[in-house]
Order: C-alpha cells, then structure tokens, then sequence
C-alpha cells in the first residue's frame, strides 16, 4: 500500500496540458467593424477602443494594443485604418519587431461589397479563400488593350506588371495570394468548420463607384467579394511569416450607389455571429 492509501502502485500527477501562450491579431479597418467583430464575445463590449472611436489614426511603435482576455486564449486589437496603405502599414508597426515572437498569426474581420448577390447576399459572412490587387499593373490610356497585350487583357483593366511585389513561402507574389483560410483558422485555434460560404476578394484603393467598373474586376479577377484591405494585410502576415485568415461580411452589392441602400447593421450582425462561431474553441 502506497502513502495515498492505494495498492495500484506511486500516485502520479496528472500531466499538464501544453497550452499555446500567443495571442493572434485581431485587425478590422475601422471601430465600427471591430465592435461589430466582438460584439458577441465575453468581454467584447468592455473593450477600449477610444483611440479609434474618432478615426484609425496609426499606433505608436511599441504601443500595446488593446487585449481581449477569453477563457482559453488572449486576442489583440488592432484598428488598422481603410485602404491597402494605412493597413499595411498599422499592421507593420502593430506586429513587427519584438511583437512578431508574440503573436500565433492574424486573423482580418470586416465588411464587403459582394459581387454575386445570389452567392454572397447581403448579411452573408464569407471566408475568403485568395485575395488580389487589380489595380496592380499597366494602365491602358483607355478603354482598348494596349499594342501586344495578353490575349486574356480585359479592356479598360490593367495589364500585368511583370515585377513581384513579394516573395511568400509558396514563391514570387505578384497580384494575387493564396489564404489557406481553413489551415489558417485552425493554427490560429479557432474553429476552422465554420460552414461559412468561401470565395475570393479583391482588394481597391479606390472601391467601384458603378455597376460598370464592379462588372469588369469581377471578369478580370473572377472574385466574390470587394475589399480595401484583405491583400496588403495578408502580404504583411506573410512577409512576417505568420498565418492569415480573412472573414468579410457582405453589406452591399460591389457599384451599386448611393450608400444609403447598403445595409450596415446587417453586415454587422453577421460578423458577430461569425466571430462567435470562430472563436468557440476559445470560450
């Protein structure tokens, strides 16, 4: 008989769990979408995001970044601002440096112009599965291809630009990049069976003000979604080797003006309960 009073041999202690201590980034183009994106989270709506209320001004470098604290997992928040530039930028200066050891990936909640309503309707979340730069290349003086351009050309778009912008784990990117939203997901710890409809985005500076631009980059890049943030964020994550996964929920059709037909408090809802089904694994 052992000192525990058991004649089944040496008490052993039970082995501890190994749990992963990073936190994953958080980033939405605005405080509108990123109270939208915890909305439904514990703790959610406690969450100070005051320095952005006003506007998505860039962090101070080795400025912390508000932290969600859930039962199984830390996130951080980041506000990054609208458009390629500002986000690229804010998620350098948020995740580079000594940041970079800290962090398990980045994850990118927002809304969208949809495309194809029929696929993606309004109030529908989508995972995106790639993300591409349309406005990346050779401009044509009009709407006719340029002398010797590719038979695939589409008039009035850009012509490729044979100059890589990055070199990612699957080689050159030029205006176009792969997600691995599911893989993704699950290095990240969240839910990766999300049963969310899947289909690519295309990211704009400048978003298609009509029916007749949205038409062409939906030909030119056979995209589901319309963005302004999805591809610098995920050339950032992949210049800093960290996963990347992207949830967009749709609030309007991609050209269709003006604004006030679009339906915000829909899109919002649905990335509450995006992010409500993603990050289960954490509550």
């Amino acid at each position: 008989m052992n000192a525990s009073g058991s004649e089944s041999g040496p008490l052993r202690r039970p082995k501890k769990r190994k749990e992963n201590l990073k936190d994953f980034l958080l980033v939405c183009a605005t405080a509108l979408e990123m109270r939208a994106a915890v909305s439904l989270l514990p703790g959610g709506q406690q969450c100070d995001l005051s320095a952005w209320e006003q506007g998505a001004p860039l962090p101070p470098p080795q400025a912390p970044l508000p932290r969600l604290l859930l039962p199984k997992g830390g996130v951080r928040l980041l506000v990054c601002g609208v458009g390629p530039v500002a986000s690229a930028l804010s998620l350098t200066l948020a995740a580079g440096g000594k940041e970079r050891k800290n962090l398990a990936g980045v994850l990118n909640m927002g809304i969208a112009g949809s495309y194809d309503l029929s696929a993606a309707p309004v109030g529908e979340a989508v995972l995106v599965e790639w993300e591409c730069l349309p406005e990346y290349g050779i401009w044509p003086e009009s709407d006719e291809t340029v002398e010797h351009s590719p038979a695939e050309a589409v008039p009035g778009m850009p012509l490729e630009l044979r100059f890589a912008q990055a070199v990612a784990g699957h080689g050159p990117v030029f205006s176009r990049l792969p997600l691995g939203g599911h893989n993704a997901l699950g290095n990240l710890g969240l839910n990766c069976h999300t049963g969310l409809c899947a289909g690519g985005g295309a990211t704009l500076a400048g978003v298609s003000g009509t029916r007749r631009r949205a038409c062409r980059i939906r030909e030119l890049t056979g995209a589901l979604l319309e963005t302004m943030e999805g591809f610098a964020l995920a050339l950032g994550a992949a210049a800093l080797q960290l996963p990347f996964a992207e949830i967009r929920s749709v609030s309007n059709e991609a050209g269709r003006r003006p604004p006030h037909t679009w339906n915000f408090d829909a899109a919002a809802q649905a990335l509450g309960r995006a992010a409500q089904t993603l990050f289960a694994p954490l509550m």
